[in-house]
């Protein structure tokens, strides 16, 4: 802000100053005046460098440190901390056979799960249990089967299968707590409006995405719709603990309903590719997953203020029920096509569908797209 100053450019100031106003008193170099004032210029450019470092404290990035943190702090919002992951497990072995709380199962690369009560092995030779992750994070979101190990295997346990854990969320980065900050100071939540239900359900560890839709079945109801951290599909304990908590903060007299994002898979499908020499399909199919995942991604993001958008275009005085069905989003055949085009060595392409589509993909308010299989053929 202040790099264009220099100590020889403030010390020029404030004797030009003293000249203009005070000519009968000497500034020559080496008078009282040039030393004294020489010394105050060293000590004021020095005070002039630290106002940089307001910025990021009083204007707020990904930069900011732990700035970011008591800023939010000052609105009443704190970082959101991740989620455990869970899976049900079922054992089988002698009936009888106990194992208590705490009980640690593993993947093969070393994730580890415990038992989150203690399960006995019932006449049958059977029992259910839930696992969960030992830390918070979506690296434990594995597949059936993943959980595949024990560091000591009990007497009377002959086996177990557990089947896929789902839920875990990482604890919210720098960018994601910051982008939330600016959400709410552009949009204020007050006296239980749609922004202050987006606000509550957003606080709850393991949302990402928000849509609240109200008047959705009539005067009085409120839907709101969230994913995970991850733009999927949001496992029943968020789904629960966003519930929760939207009726601690709630004014009385709505009817909420919480539910999950539906995640709709597109299978991208292109044929008729012409390379140039410096690429393969291999490397083609590899880099347009990676674009289509992040332009998916981008448009399910852009879609919450989209929405937002279309509600206010459709509520008003003396509407007491919406029909949401019009609240839609596309998936663009065009960006899809550009985002092929722009990969290195492609330089044509005879047909791209998207679920055997050739036009655009239009989603529900309530759905997220999820990038299913990509084929590239020659």
């Amino acid at each position: 802000m202040f790099e264009d100053l220099t100590v020889e450019t403030v010390k020029k100031e404030i004797l030009d100053y003293v000249a203009e106003h005070y000519p009968k008193l000497s500034a020559r170099e080496g008078s009282f005046l040039d030393v004294t004032w020489g010394a105050l210029a060293v000590q004021y450019w020095e005070m002039l460098r630290t106002l940089d470092a307001f910025i990021p404290a009083f204007y707020i990035d990904e930069t900011s440190g732990g700035y970011i943190d008591l800023q939010s702090g000052s609105i009443g919002m704190t970082r959101k901390a991740g989620t455990r992951a869970r899976a049900e497990i079922t054992l089988t072995g002698r009936a009888g056979t106990a194992l208590a709380a705490g009980t640690v199962f593993l993947t093969a690369g070393g994730l580890e799960f415990e038992l989150t009560e203690a399960v006995a092995i019932g006449e049958d030779g059977a029992a259910v249990g839930e696992l969960e992750a030992a830390e918070v994070g979506s690296a434990y979101n594995v597949e059936a089967g993943a959980i595949c190990r024990m560091y000591v295997n009990p007497l009377g346990l002959d086996g177990f299968a557990a089947g896929a854990a789902r839920g875990g969320t990482d604890a919210e980065t720098d960018a994601e707590l910051v982008a939330r900050y600016y959400e709410r100071r552009r949009k204020p939540p007050t006296s239980g409006n749609v922004y202050h239900y987006d606000q509550w359900a957003r606080e709850v560890d393991g949302v990402g995405l928000c849509k609240v839709l109200p008047l959705w079945a009539g005067p009085g109801s409120v839907r709101v719709l969230v994913s995970d951290k991850d733009l999927g599909e949001a496992a029943g304990a968020i789904l629960e603990a966003v519930e929760a908590h939207i009726r601690e903060e709630m004014p009385i007299g709505p009817a909420v309903t919480v539910a999950g994002m539906e995640a709709v898979e597109i299978a991208v499908s292109v044929s008729g590719l012409l390379l140039d020499a410096s690429a393969t399909l291999a490397q083609v199919q590899s880099a347009l997953t990676a674009a289509l995942g992040a332009y998916f991604r981008a448009q399910a993001e852009s879609s919450v203020a989209q929405h937002y958008r279309w509600y206010a275009a459709h509520c008003g005085a003396g509407v007491t029920q919406i029909d949401y069905a019009g609240d839609t989003y596309t998936l663009r055949h065009n960006a899809v096509a550009m985002e092929l085009l722009s990969i290195p060595g492609v330089l044509d392409f005879g047909a791209l569908t998207m679920n055997g589509s050739e036009g655009n993909l239009q989603l529900a308010v309530g759905q997220l797209p999820r990038l299913g299989r990509v084929e590239v053929a020659l």
